[in-house]
């Protein structure tokens, strides 16, 4: 999965930026745009990249443990 989120990051942030411009309820700012789902998916692939190697404790200092809320 990690593969594919890298070798698809830029169309992923273009069509996740054009379904969030849809919303007419939640509209996102352009930074929020900018920032949020590259930001997103860099944590993600990592995270996943991370559990395939076995590095549990790496996975969990980048995305944290499954469940947990924010803030805390």
């Amino acid at each position: 999965m990690h593969r594919f989120l890298t070798n698809n990051r830029e169309k992923l942030i273009a069509r996740c930026k054009a379904k969030v411009a849809q919303r007419p309820a939640r509209a996102a700012t352009n930074a929020q745009l900018a920032n949020g789902v590259p930001l997103f998916l860099d944590q993600l692939t990592q995270t996943l990249q991370a559990e395939e190697d076995g590095q549990v404790e790496e996975s969990l200092r980048i995305s944290g443990a499954a469940g947990v809320t924010w803030p805390h």
